[in-house]
């Protein structure tokens, strides 16, 4: 065989091996999300977790609602954040009040007197039952999904 008729073979091996690999990749994050599946997420959520956002609405998440401190919220906080959850938790200590726009809530907290070395954005959308952290250590950012990237307003973004 010449080079000439070898190169469109690897050529189609190697993208045949790329469109596997991303489809293995895309199947095992979505399994391995946060450990829960979306029907066992939404019976916690028509339960509990949905009505902690929906039911208060411009409230601390710490102060007011010992939030980070509820089992269920915690338990799925934990199984999508992993390793960096105690992370995470030492440095909630300043927050923002629970707000909202089109049924996504946000809140935020931060390490006390040092926001810019440490913020945790949480996002949850009610009409999905889907929760995203995200994190901004020191100027890099670390994003967790449990069911895909949820898409906040303007106006949100600004609350």
């Amino acid at each position: 065989m010449t080079n000439r008729s070898v190169l469109p073979i690897i050529t189609i091996l190697l993208l045949f091996l790329t469109l596997i690999s991303c489809k293995y990749n895309k199947v095992k994050s979505d399994e391995e999300s946060d450990g829960l599946t979306k029907n066992e997420r939404s019976s916690l959520a028509d339960s509990k977790i949905a009505k902690l956002f929906t039911e208060n609405e411009d409230k601390y998440p710490q102060s007011d609602l010992k939030l980070l401190e509820n089992k269920d919220f915690k338990e799925r906080l934990k199984l999508l954040t992993g390793d960096d959850y105690d992370e995470i938790m030492e440095n909630f200590d300043t927050e923002t009040p629970i707000v909202s726009d089109n049924e996504v809530y946000k809140f935020t907290g931060c390490k006390a007197h040092n926001c810019p070395s440490f913020l945790t954005t949480v996002l949850y959308d009610a009409k999905t039952d889907n929760m995203n952290v995200v994190v901004s250590k020191l100027g890099k950012v670390k994003i967790y999904e449990e069911d895909g990237k949820i898409t906040t307003t303007k106006a949100l973004r600004v609350k």
